[in-house]
């Protein structure tokens, strides 16, 4: 029989019952017949007549009745649950989210940019203040001050704490390698043997040379080795070093720091005392042979001394110090190196502070920003090329562009632009060229000309952005703007270091410039600074100049320039 056949006697039994709904089922259990009924009560009402039909309300209406107290009746018959009493309920009280907040992320300390104190009023000893007036310090910058304070502690012993990190955020060009420099130092300076008791970790080759400089400067007059290990040094050559004269302090990068300990006999950080990450905000960014992880997995190992037949296990203490002009306050960022509720310093101004869960930047107090609205972007090099000559921009300067490509197209055109101005009597600029494209020795190379004012500018990209520290270096400019706040600070503060004053030019195309206005207003300041709107115009008989300029550089992209 098929489906349709098994479907009209289905619906001619339901015909033959009357209700064409509810099954004639007889109940198998009389407490469920009083359900049975109720159910059949509501199908006899959906399906009876109009109400017109007053013939046979009445019999529906004694048919209600019946059944009601029937039901009435069944229910009355079944089983009452006894002794069970409704269990008391807590009030919903709804939290504040704010105060959910831990104190040591929602109330960091803070210290003025303009704080400063004589390094021989911080407790340190007669060597190092005479160490660092030799360098040219006799007063620490607010981000010293605070940190060897910190690690002074109260009895004025400079000695590791290993209970509560230490996490700074300052401007770049404040001091921040000093900070940690000196009570590194301090500490160890009375060690008996070598081993290696600091870590310094940085995110580039160039800042690895920066902070060993800055490390031995420091430790003059003691024992103490200080040891950078660097990439282009053969492996095999470096591990023998290592074995053969153990260091003290060590700076590295992270990829170098993990060779070594998975692969260097006798490489141990279980007498490390300090660990540092300077500019931890692009460290944290790479997760290069998962080199956090192995840091830590290679920390806190405990040492087992035995005296007489009892065996003890102990580890030293060990103090992270963590630094970034652009620091998160958003723990999740720490996870990976294990920093649980640390002390948080922030140099700047706290009424300008931002909520947690967004980043803290800012720039110098001794920095001033200029804006420029540049309305074609075919005229950028003429605008800069005038800036240059407007603004007596003589020298002592770097101007970041995008990418690699346009440094190498701009340097070309300023130059080109350079030789046209001969005829005006216009000083002539020497221009060095500094991009991931050109060799690293003629990079060191271009940077030490720049020092020794043997050329004037240097056009490059954000290779250099982070960490140099050019002290003669006057002037930035952002030919092309950067893609974040973070960018823009670790770009201008190339210049006002260390208290010295510079200056910060941002070339703006005009559709950039609501965009840029609100990434820059995010970004710490003291109360008297802010972006300084200027103008450069072009002159007549520009244009022309410009243009055979362009014809000339396209000439020499193609290869048919003829040159002397």
């Amino acid at each position: 029989m098929s489906d349709s056949q098994h479907s009209r006697k289905r619906k001619r039994s339901r015909e033959q019952r009357g209700d064409g709904k509810t099954l004639d089922l007889e109940p198998n259990n009389e407490k469920h017949s009083s359900v049975l009924q109720k159910f059949r009560s509501i199908s006899n009402t959906i399906s009876a007549p109009d109400a017109s039909d007053t013939g046979n309300l009445g019999q529906y209406a004694d048919t209600d009745e019946k059944n009601i107290e029937q039901s009435q009746k069944h229910e009355t018959d079944l089983p009452k649950p006894a002794g069970l009493v409704p269990l008391p309920q807590r009030s919903q009280v709804k939290k504040d989210v704010i105060s959910t907040i831990p104190e040591w992320i929602a109330e960091p300390e803070y210290v003025k940019p303009t704080f400063q104190v004589p390094f021989n009023r911080l407790g340190l000893s007669e060597r190092m203040v005479k160490c660092l007036d030799s360098m040219g310090f006799d007063k620490a910058f607010a981000v010293q001050a605070s940190v060897i304070g910190i690690l002074n502690g109260e009895t004025g012993d400079i000695s590791p704490d290993g209970t509560q990190p230490v996490l700074v955020n300052a401007a770049t060009g404040s001091g921040k390698t000093l900070a940690y420099g000196i009570p590194i130092v301090e500490a160890l300076s009375q060690r008996v043997v070598p081993q290696i008791r600091a870590i310094v970790i940085v995110p580039t080759r160039p800042l690895i040379q920066q902070v060993r400089g800055v490390l031995e400067s420091l430790a003059k007059g003691t024992s103490l080795r200080v040891f950078a290990l660097r990439s282009e040094r053969p492996f095999a050559e470096e591990q023998a070093i290592l074995q053969a004269f153990l260091p003290d302090i060590v700076v590295a990068t992270p990829g170098r720091l993990v060779d070594h300990i998975r692969s260097t006999q006798g490489f141990t950080l279980q007498h490390l005392r300090y660990l540092v990450i300077d500019e931890a905000d692009r460290l944290l960014n790479q997760s290069f042979q998962d080199w956090a992880d192995v840091l830590m997995e290679s920390l806190h190992v405990k040492v087992t001394t035995y005296n007489s037949l009892v065996a003890t296990s102990w580890s030293y203490n060990l103090q992270k110090l963590v630094f970034s002009a652009t620091l998160t306050r958003d723990a999740g960022k720490w996870a990976s190196l294990k920093i649980n509720q640390p002390r948080i310093i922030i140099v700047g101004d706290k009424s300008k502070s931002v909520s947690v869960d967004e980043k803290d930047f800012s720039v110098p107090f001794t920095l001033t920003e200029y804006m420029i609205t540049v309305s074609d972007a075919s005229t950028k090099p003429l605008i800069l090329h005038n800036l240059l000559r407007q603004e007596s921009i003589s020298g002592h300067c770097i101007i970041f562009t995008r990418s690699n490509e346009a440094a190498a197209r701009l340097t070309r055109l300023l130059r080109i632009l350079q030789e046209t101005s001969i005829a005006e009597g216009i000083k002539q600029y020497k221009i060095g060229l500094v991009t991931g494209e050109v060799e690293a020795s003629l990079r060191k190379r271009t940077l030490k000309e720049l020092v020794e004012d043997k050329i004037d500018l240097i056009i490059c990209t954000d290779l250099i952005a982070r960490g140099m520290d050019i002290e003669s270096l006057q002037h930035v400019i952002n030919y092309d703007i950067p893609i974040s706040g973070r960018d823009y600070v670790h770009r201008v503060g190339r210049t006002a270091r260390a208290g010295r004053s510079g200056s910060a030019w941002s070339l703006v195309l005009r559709p950039e410039a609501k965009w840029f206005k609100a990434m820059t207003q995010k970004i710490r300041r003291s109360k008297q600074q802010r972006i300084i709107n200027r103008k450069v115009p072009t002159w007549d008989g520009q244009e022309e100049l410009y243009a055979n300029a362009l014809i000339v550089l396209e000439q020499q992209v193609k290869g048919t320039a003829i040159t002397n």
